[in-house]
């Protein structure tokens, strides 16, 4: 049996690691990680904001609310799509974001802008996503 399995560049996992990660491993395992070596391996592929849009973000509220969106599985290529496209429709605006693949799973991290003129839409989009398992947090506004 070997000692540890490499992902990645710098992500080393022992078998017993390795063991627990494909034993407990559902979309939620990357859309909302709990444990430290999870969150180290999606750190290094995750979408982040740009610096300048990121020094933008305040905690006052301001035209818009920021939303970072983390969802993993077919949901992420999927029908995540149609559920956000509702809110685009209503004024909410892609900001960054992007897709990559661990193994065959899509793991996505998309940061949107709701204008908080429009509260309801961003209840309403956040309750939708979460029920799918996807994580959605308030970042800030700009």
């Amino acid at each position: 049996m070997p000692s540890a399995v490499t992902i990645g560049k710098s992500l080393c996992l022992s078998p017993p690691d390795l063991t627990r990660v494909r034993r407990e491993f559902s979309p939620t395992l990357f859309s909302d990680p709990k444990q430290a070596i999870t969150k180290s391996l999606l750190a290094g592929i995750r979408a982040q904001l740009p610096e300048y849009i990121a020094s933008a973000i305040h905690a006052e509220s301001g035209r818009e609310a920021v939303l970072p969106i983390d969802v993993a599985g077919e949901y992420a290529q999927h029908q995540f799509f149609a559920d956000l496209a509702v809110g685009f429709s209503r004024g909410a605006r892609l900001i960054e974001g992007g897709i990559e693949h661990i193994r065959a799973t899509p793991v996505a991290r998309f940061f949107i802008a709701v204008p908080t003129t429009e509260g309801e839409l961003a209840g309403d989009l956040k309750r939708k996503l979460i029920a799918a398992g996807a994580r959605v947090v308030m970042l800030g506004y700009v």
